[in-house]
C-alpha cells in the first residue's frame, strides 16, 4: 500500500503559501482550458476533414498546420471520445 502525502502549505510562509496557492489555482484553469480547445480542435477538424476530398485532408493538415495526419487524428480522437 502506497501512502500519499499531501501538500504542507502550512510550512511555507505565508507570502509564499499564497503566491503558490494563486499560481496554482491559475495552472488549474489553464489545464482546463487547454484540455477544451484540444477537444474543440479536434471537433473543427473533423468537420473539415468531412468536407475534403479523400487525402486531401492530410495535405492541408500538414501544409497549413506543419501536422502529420496522426496528430490530427489524435485531436479528433480526443473530441470523439469527450
Amino acid at each position: 500500500m502506497t501512502i500519499i502525502q499531501l501538500f504542507d502549505y502550512a510550512a511555507l510562509d505565508v507570502a509564499d503559501r499564497t503566491y503558490i496557492e494563486i499560481r496554482e489555482g491559475q495552472i488549474k484553469g489553464l489545464l482546463r482550458n487547454t484540455a477544451r480547445n484540444i477537444i474543440d480542435t479536434g471537433k473543427l477538424l473533423a468537420e473539415v476533414k468531412d468536407r475534403l476530398e479523400h487525402g486531401q485532408f492530410m495535405t492541408w493538415c500538414e501544409q497549413r498546420f506543419g501536422w502529420s495526419l496522426r496528430t490530427a487524428e489524435r485531436y479528433m480522437a480526443v473530441a470523439d471520445k469527450f
